[in-house]
Order: C-alpha cells, then structure tokens, then sequence
C-alpha cells in the first residue's frame, strides 16, 4: 500500500502538518491490518497554479494531536494533482486545503 489511490482518506490520522513557502505536507498513519502497524507516509504538494487553505478553528496542543483527515477528492491528469484535502482538527473544527495542478510526491516516510 504505497499508491496515493490505495489509500482509504477517511479517519486517517495526520501526525504532522506543516505550510510553508515549499508547499504543504502532511504525514498520515495509516494502520496496516495485516501486519498489525501503523505506517507513516509523506503527502508534499508543491508547486500549485493555484492553492486555498481554510482553518475554522485555533491551533492548540490537543488539536495537533487529534488531527485527522476527513475526506481527499483527488483527480490526477498527467503528472499534476488538483483536488480538495478536509481535516477534521479534533473536536474543535475544520481545515481544508484546496488546490489546482499541483506537483506532488507520495512517499513512505521512516
């Protein structure tokens, strides 16, 4: 399970966050049932014609730590990526990071 497509995007927990200049990232966890673990893989969007990013709610330590993502609608045409990301931040609200041809890279992440 390594495909960006393989991927259930719902309940997903993100363990790190982070916009910047570079672009976005997320790190999320998914559990792999049949080896009992959580993986970790890297999800960069980068390079974008275009990017919105929404946050309904203040950053806090718990919020951080209860992230997850609530639903990814993805199209891929070519090498570019547009799509719509929501994360659910807790029990304190709602981000959502739009984006339109964006370069991006899904890795397995130690």
């Amino acid at each position: 399970m390594n495909c960006i497509s393989e991927f259930e995007w719902h309940g997903l927990p993100v363990v790190d966050f982070s916009i910047g200049e570079g672009g976005v990232e997320l790190v999320v966890t998914p559990y792999d049932s049949p080896f009992g673990l959580y993986k970790s893989f890297s999800l960069k969007l980068f390079g974008y014609e275009e990017v919105r990013v929404k946050m309904d709610s203040e950053i806090t330590l718990p919020t951080i730590s209860e992230m997850e993502i609530h639903s990814f609608e993805f199209q891929q045409i070519g090498e570019k990526l547009s799509g719509k990301l929501s994360i659910l931040t807790g029990s304190t609200g709602f981000w959502s990071i739009e984006f339109k041809n964006a370069e991006w890279s899904f890795d397995s992440s130690i």
